[in-house]
């Protein structure tokens, strides 16, 4: 119904370059009370906007990243080799850290510095068990 007045991937488009520029504006709000407040660096809100910092740079690169695959290779899959497959992977590494640390920066105080460790590994046992999925086609 989305394709008879306005193309999908013009909407993609759109979407991944407003949530990058997004993204990367939220990046330099934290950078810029980082090091505003950087003699706190021990205490939990530093070490919080830290760590979101981080999540939202995986974020806004892997949403630029998109929008250019997108842009220059029409979402082509053959264009996911190589480098650029570990670009991808780099990427998704860099969220995975910030979200666990996260995780693990609101939690610690409150349950115990064990629980990022379970969540953590529950995450990765249901992201392998997500191969076990049917497929279609």
């Amino acid at each position: 119904m989305i394709d008879d007045w306005i193309n999908p991937i013009t909407v993609l488009q759109v979407k991944n370059a407003f949530i990058t520029l997004l993204n990367f504006s939220m990046v330099g709000v934290f950078a810029s009370i980082l090091v505003a407040d950087r003699d706190n660096w021990r205490d939990t809100y530093w070490q919080a906007c830290f760590w979101i910092m981080v999540y939202l740079i995986g974020e806004a690169a892997e949403q630029f990243w998109y929008w250019a695959w997108r842009h220059f290779a029409n979402g082509n899959p053959y264009w996911l080799t190589d480098w650029r497959m570990l670009s991808v992977i780099g990427l998704n590494g860099i969220i995975a850290l910030g979200g666990i640390y996260i995780i693990k920066v609101f939690t610690a105080a409150r349950y115990g510095h064990r629980l990022w460790v379970a969540v953590s590994g529950m995450c990765f046992l249901l992201a392998l068990a997500s191969l076990a999925l049917p497929k279609h086609g």
